[in-house]
């Protein structure tokens, strides 16, 4: 009986175990993809992944403009050289971007009225954070190479698609005069004899 009271506080252990773990887990993950950046610590609430709030919109504009910013390709490596410049503009910003986030968190926990005046004043340099990380994203060396090629590549397929289409109406109309016809001959307008 005593074996059965082991194994069941066991179960139960482990389970509890790992339901805390999965929690923790999440938890940790949540609150990682709610910073502005990963490597940026930040104070703004869980809530704000998916509140309609303007201090939450205000916090996931800043988010996605940071995304946007570092974005490199597949082909590029994750660690730039410490000299490249763009590299450190992109740090700069999210830095500045940090401290905006900062201040849209303080600005969210202001009474109403002042709250309104607050994250109005602040939704100016939200969007300069924007206009900013945009233009260093199309900085990035390969930003205009990949849609240039991507364009000529979607021409090309779309000849190819075209040549298909145009194969296959003319297989159509074979087929069409075929089943009209009671001999392959009889479409020629009688210029040839059928074989004896």
């Amino acid at each position: 009986m005593s074996g059965l009271i082991a194994w069941t506080v066991a179960v139960v252990a482990i389970f509890v175990l790992f339901w805390l773990s999965s929690t923790a887990f999440v938890l940790w993950r949540l609150r990682r993809r709610n910073r502005v950046h990963p490597r940026v610590a930040t104070a703004a609430p869980l809530l704000w992944l998916v509140s309609p709030g303007k201090g939450a919109r205000l916090h996931r504009r800043l988010r996605a403009a940071l995304a946007a910013a570092q974005f490199r390709g597949p082909r590029q490596r994750r660690h730039p050289e410490p000299t490249d410049r763009l590299h450190d503009l992109v740090t700069e910003l999210i830095q500045e971007a940090a401290a905006l986030d900062d201040q849209l968190v303080q600005a969210a926990l202001a009474p109403l009225p002042v709250r309104r005046h607050l994250l109005g004043a602040l939704e100016p340099h939200v969007t300069n954070t924007e206009v900013l990380a945009r233009r260093m994203a199309a900085l990035r060396p390969d930003a205009g190479r990949s849609g240039a090629s991507s364009a000529a590549s979607l021409r090309a397929l779309q000849e190819r698609v075209d040549a298909l289409e145009d194969a296959r109406s003319e297989i159509d109309e074979l087929e069409a005069l075929l089943r009209t016809a009671s001999t392959p001959f009889d479409t020629l307008d009688g210029k040839l004899d059928p074989p004896a």
